[in-house]
């Protein structure tokens, strides 16, 4: 373990000011100068790294509700390409505004791959971008039309392939 320890005075005329001593007691066993407050010693750089993918792990987590099936991921990647707040689950009068917010507003399905690259774990991140490619080619025309004025076909398409519940 590497702690920081406050250090006040000169040793083999190196004087830094800062020490991390290589002992979970406080003696050192080895003893290494900080040239700056930025840098820090790192016993294991791959658990930065660990850590990293735990806290996007967790973000992923939060936003699917742990929810990974093709219709979650396709309703929280419709509601962002709409921008509206991510959502696993959508009520059918939820659904029914997203449609008419994507024909007056459009798709941007740029945000939906930003939000990808972001938040999703990185294995995962081509298969969720080929799923939401190949849902968009087929949908958009059906979510654009202005012929659906009651939005029948949309909302029965989102039905078939989302999470929309009563």
């Amino acid at each position: 373990m590497v702690q920081k320890v406050t250090y006040l005075g000169n040793t083999d005329n190196v004087n830094f000011g800062w020490f991390a001593y290589d002992s979970t007691d406080g003696h050192p066993i080895k003893c290494y100068p900080i040239l700056n407050h930025a840098y820090f010693w790192l016993e294991d750089g791959l658990s930065a790294v660990d850590h990293f993918d735990l806290n996007t792990s967790a973000a992923w987590r939060k936003a699917t509700g742990d929810r990974d099936d093709d219709g979650s991921l396709l309703t929280l990647f419709l509601c962002v390409a709409a921008g509206s707040a991510p959502k696993t689950l959508l009520s059918e009068k939820t659904a029914a505004t997203l449609v008419r917010r994507i024909r007056k507003s459009g798709l941007r399905s740029e945000l939906v791959n930003q939000y990808i690259l972001h938040h999703a774990p990185e294995p995962r991140q081509d298969d969720y971008a080929q799923l939401w490619e190949a849902f968009i080619e087929e949908a958009q025309p059906t979510l654009l039309s202005d012929l659906d004025r009651t939005l029948k076909d949309a909302l029965t398409l989102l039905r078939r392939e989302c999470n929309i519940g009563l």
